[in-house]
């Protein structure tokens, strides 16, 4: 229930935001932002994405495991993603999760928190085979 009150409640909020913004600077100069946000949103993933490659080939080679490169890469390319989404509101959260320092706060806020997971962890799913360990019994 709250994915869908999200999916609600989010583009009201984006509506809300392009009417203040339109109101302020006019329609046409608050839709050419939007247009320069999603060109730039494209062209950040494909820069960035790249760069998120290197820098976990890099850390393989120096034989790191690349965990910080990959959250990094992972808020670099949803960012990107937010800036392609029409809207201010998420334009803003793109470009909050472009600052570094932003960024590493939440990857030690997440690394603080190992215990988050899905489900029920203490089953673990998988196939076995019975062997009898008895040499008496051929069959």
């Amino acid at each position: 229930m709250p994915l869908f009150a999200l999916l609600i409640i989010f583009p009201l909020i984006e509506l809300w935001a392009f009417v203040t913004v339109s109101g302020e600077t006019g329609f046409l100069t608050a839709l050419l932002l939007l247009f320069l946000s999603g060109v730039i949103g494209s062209a950040l993933i494909r820069h960035q994405g790249f760069q998120t490659i290197l820098a976990m080939s890099d850390a393989a080679d120096r034989g790191k495991v690349p965990l910080d490169e990959l959250f990094d890469g992972f808020c670099v390319v949803t960012a990107g993603l937010l800036l392609i989404v029409p809207g201010f509101v998420s334009d803003v959260l793109a470009i909050l999760l472009l600052v570094p320092r932003l960024r590493s706060l939440m990857r030690s806020f997440v690394k603080r928190h190992p215990d988050w997971h899905y489900g029920d962890s203490s089953v673990i799913e998988g196939e076995y085979e019975h062997i009898d360990d008895d040499p008496k019994r051929l069959t």
